[in-house]
């Protein structure tokens, strides 16, 4: 199981450049439980579009935008409103179970995407409204 920080953040990854090119390593002190079952990537997303627009119930993520840009804007089950802009390879955005998730999209872009566990539709939460529902009362 991850042991992960229960709040949004940005890590730094190892990334080496030299006149053959570029390297970047998913490498990270923050990174070294996080144990990725899946991978997939998004990408010929018409720009300004928004993707994501769901939560997951137990899935962890760390999204990387290998090429472009993409605006993520994060809410957590209590409320809390953060924004990320992601714009080069050598930074993931740890994106927590329990956070829902909308993502906008720069042109030409291509967003990989690493989850901690197997696809399960049954961990989407697909609407706002009933994610709502899983805020405790105050």
């Amino acid at each position: 199981m991850n042991q992960l920080s229960s709040q949004p953040h940005l890590v730094n990854l190892v990334h080496k450049s030299s006149e053959n090119g570029d390297i970047t390593f998913f490498e990270n002190d923050d990174l070294k439980s996080f144990y990725s079952k899946r991978f997939f990537w998004i990408s010929n997303v018409p720009e300004g579009s928004i993707r994501g627009v769901h939560a997951h119930r137990k899935e962890n993520q760390v999204l990387v935008c290998l090429k472009g840009k993409v605006i993520v804007s994060l809410e957590s089950v209590e409320g809390k409103q953060s924004e990320f802009v992601l714009d080069r390879e050598s930074q993931g955005l740890i994106v927590p179970c329990m956070h829902w998730q909308e993502i906008k999209f720069s042109e030409n872009c291509i967003l990989m995407v690493f989850a901690d566990r197997e696809y399960s539709e049954e961990d989407y939460i697909r609407d706002k409204t009933t994610f709502h529902e899983f805020r405790s009362p105050i």
